[in-house]
C-alpha cells in the first residue's frame, strides 16, 4: 500500500464544495492546510503507480483544482512477501 500527501490549490471562490469533491474520491482525505486557497490529502492506493494515476487524473480533473503536487509518499511493505512468519 501507498500512502502520498499532496496539497492542492483550489479555486477560492468554493472552497468547501471542492472540499467535498475531494473527499467523495475513494483513498482521499482532505485536511486543512491553513492557508486560504490550499488543501492538504492524504492518497491512500495499492501501490505508487496508482497514486499517481489518481493525482494526475481523478484528483487534477475535479472541477475546482488548480493543481495538485506530491510532497511525500511512503509504501508500506506488503506483507505477503514477508520473509519472517511469526510462530503460531
Amino acid at each position: 500500500m501507498a500512502v502520498v500527501g499532496a496539497f492542492a490549490r483550489v479555486d477560492i471562490s468554493n472552497v468547501e464544495a471542492v472540499r467535498q469533491r475531494l473527499a467523495d474520491v475513494p483513498g482521499v482525505t482532505p485536511f486543512d492546510l491553513g492557508e486560504v486557497g490550499k488543501i492538504g490529502l492524504v492518497i491512500e492506493a495499492a501501490d505508487l503507480d496508482a497514486a499517481n494515476e489518481m493525482l494526475r487524473v481523478e484528483i487534477r480533473e475535479i472541477e475546482g483544482v488548480l493543481g495538485v503536487w506530491p510532497v511525500y509518499a511512503h509504501m508500506e511493505p506488503d506483507v505477503s512477501d514477508a520473509k519472517f512468519q511469526a510462530p503460531g
